[in-house]
């Protein structure tokens, strides 16, 4: 903190254990989590399909959920 400080760098504090503020691994995890419960491809045309599914079901204001949850 000390070379920080004297040397005048900009720096943004954060926790140790930062969690990743990034709104799209969320809904990264929804998808992998759906296609490992309920698709469960066993060739690509049924992993294409099953991702097809999935963003059928994301809306503007689920995604609008996953940012306001980092506020």
């Amino acid at each position: 903190m000390t070379f920080i400080e004297e040397n005048n760098i900009n720096y943004w504090p954060t926790p140790a254990e930062n969690p990743d503020p990034n709104p799209i691994e969320m809904l990264w995890q929804k998808l992998k989590w759906y296609l490992r419960t309920v698709v469960r491809p066993s060739n690509k045309e049924e992993l294409v399909q099953g991702i097809q599914e999935f963003l059928q079901y994301v809306t503007p204001e689920k995604c609008c959920k996953y940012i306001g949850h980092l506020q």
